[in-house]
């Protein structure tokens, strides 16, 4: 990523004439000139100067042979810089520092200072480690922005700092503020120590910073276990906890039994495993965002019981419709002005209103791209019970079923159990539909078997009927990825699978060849839910007058035509 920029002002631009761009060219050290384009290496910088980390690099110094003011640090996708001096590094003013997507910035035992007006901004999938340390200078200006982190080991000092963390920001020292700053965003803001700072320390949102031990699961999934933990300490049963979401090799905890006198919060995307009786003495929060979705709850043994209140969020984007559900037994919809309803079955159409019923889906529609929530306790791990009507109609034996459970719901083993209902179900992915047949595992518009915590799908029975779903029916969401490995689809199928796109948005029909099914309407079969948005264009083939977007049928011989529309 590359910047053109256009300085005004006569002085400015006089000394801009000398200003360099360094491109990394292969790994080494900083002031090796064969590592640089043009076998220039940046040893003495001007102000204006770019230093680019470029094509999958690692670039190592000691120091910068200045205090500069006006440079450019990018980090690219793939590259890392490292910074490795032993004493304290001062960057002088207007430092700008741009770690793009998948790129590392480790500033080791150099704990860093940013003169005035400095910006810093860590992009998705990038991220920026201070190991000992950084200080803010004044006017300061640092994004970080969604699955972006920034790590810092020991105290962050501010002054009249503006930060904006829509992504990961990590303390492991003290939060200090020395003049008027300010913390907002949408992301989180954990912290092991203190925080300072008074009535000149503005924190636009406050749920999201944590003053809290942080779980990191480096060692294991053990909670007794220190190297676990981000400060190398096992929390004492006072201390408030943080389980954020983990990189790959690392852990998830296990509670087995722990009692915590204090509050609990899973960050987006991150789970807990409960394997014995848990009691939190505080309040439960489960946090969501756009990237990594809600966090998960998993049941396997035990009781999970909450003193205080438990409140469950789901990020939604505004201007459309989504099928969501209550994770909760007793619970409350915060709607902050949504438009809910509620579909009948019976009436064959919907009404206005919401539910927090287990297992009962609801639609919702938010004026702003913001996190929903569910406030009450407990969170429902019980087996639920959903009395299924039919109706006669256009819209007969459909339900809109909502998953009770704070885990992944595997659907497959729904219908096993429950094969009353038809084989398909679907939900609404972006307006357009998206479908799963468990009689095979046929899916189009990237539906899974696995049914996220929170969303609602709809159902379909051919007769009333009672649909059981168990909480053992529930996957750990570390598992997924390993069971999706395995292929869903019946070794006997052979399928086609057709997408049309209009340039903007997509549809996919499947054809599926398999001996078990039947060239005529039968559970291989998924019938065709359109579109909830005009724009999306839709395909589909007929059978027995049945519009279908899996299409099954026995092979043949022969050639079959097989009219699309």
């Amino acid at each position: 990523m590359k910047k053109i920029i256009v300085i005004l002002g006569c002085l400015v631009y006089s000394a801009s004439i000398f200003a360099v761009t360094y491109t990394s060219t292969s790994s080494g050290a900083l002031n090796t000139t064969t590592n640089w384009s043009g076998n220039n290496a940046p040893i003495s910088l001007s102000i204006g100067d770019i230093i680019d980390i470029a094509n999958n690099t690692t670039i190592t110094n000691t120091t910068l042979n200045a205090t500069p003011q006006s440079l450019t640090i990018y980090v690219e996708s793939g590259s890392t810089l490292n910074f490795n001096s032993n004493t304290s590094m001062s960057f002088g003013k207007q430092i700008d520092i741009e770690v793009l997507s998948g790129g590392i910035l480790n500033f080791n035992n150099a704990n860093p200072s940013f003169g005035k007006q400095s910006s810093i901004t860590i992009e998705t999938g990038g991220q920026l480690n201070f190991n000992t340390g950084a200080i803010f200078g004044s006017q300061s200006d640092v994004t970080i922005n969604n699955l972006g982190v920034c790590n810092v080991n020991g105290d962050l000092t501010m002054t009249s700092s503006i930060i904006t963390v829509n992504g990961t920001l990590q303390v492991v020292g003290n939060l200090l503020n020395t003049g008027g700053s300010t913390v907002d965003g949408t992301g989180s803001v954990l912290v092991t120590g203190s925080i300072s700072g008074g009535s000149t320390l503005t924190l636009s949102a406050p749920s999201n910073v944590l003053n809290a031990a942080i779980w990191t699961g480096t060692t294991s999934s053990a909670w007794n276990t220190a190297g676990n933990w981000s400060n190398g300490t096992v929390p004492t049963t006072s201390t408030d906890i943080a389980i954020p979401m983990v990189t790959s090799g690392k852990h998830y905890p296990i509670f087995n039994g722990q009692t915590i006198n204090a509050n609990v919060t899973i960050l987006a995307g991150a789970e807990i495993d409960v394997t014995g009786s848990t009691a939190i003495g505080g309040k439960l929060a489960i946090e969501s965002n756009a990237i990594n979705g809600t966090g998960s709850v998993y049941l396997t043994g035990g009781t999970l019981t909450v003193s205080g209140s438990t409140s469950v969020q789901q990020y939604l984007t505004s201007g459309r419709y989504w099928y969501v559900s209550s994770p909760l037994v007793n619970g409350t919809f915060n709607t902050a002005g949504a438009l809910t309803h509620v579909w009948n079955e019976t009436d064959q159409a919907y009404a206005s209103g919401s539910t927090t019923i287990p297992g009962h889906g609801f639609a919702v529609k938010t004026t702003t791209a913001d996190p929903i929530s569910f406030t009450g306790s407990p969170l429902n791990f019980s087996n639920v019970n959903y009395n299924l009507t039919y109706t006669a109609g256009l819209y007969s034996g459909f339900i809109l079923v909502g998953n009770p459970y704070l885990a992944y719901l595997d659907w497959l083993s729904v219908y096993t159990a429950n094969n009353s209902i038809t084989s398909t179900v679907s939900y609404s992915v972006l307006g357009n539909f998206a479908t799963y047949n468990a009689n095979g595992g046929s899916v189009t518009n990237g539906a899974s078997r696995y049914i996220p915590p929170m969303q609602a799908i709809w159902v379909h029975t051919p007769l009333a009927t009672t649909l059981s779903l168990l909480n053992s029916y529930c996957v750990s969401r570390t598992s997924i990825a390993a069971i999706n490995l395995k292929a869903d689809v019946v070794d006997s199928s052979k399928t086609v699978r057709l997408k049309i796109n209009n340039g903007k948005f997509a549809d996919e029909h499947l054809l599926v060849v398999n001996n078990q099914a039947k060239d005529t309407l039968d559970p291989w079969d998924s019938e065709k839910r359109f579109a909830e948005v005009d724009s999306f264009p839709q395909i589909y083939t007929l059978m027995s007058k049945k519009k279908l977007t899996i299409n099954a049928f026995k092979c043949a011989d022969s050639v079959k035509t097989i009219p699309v529309y």
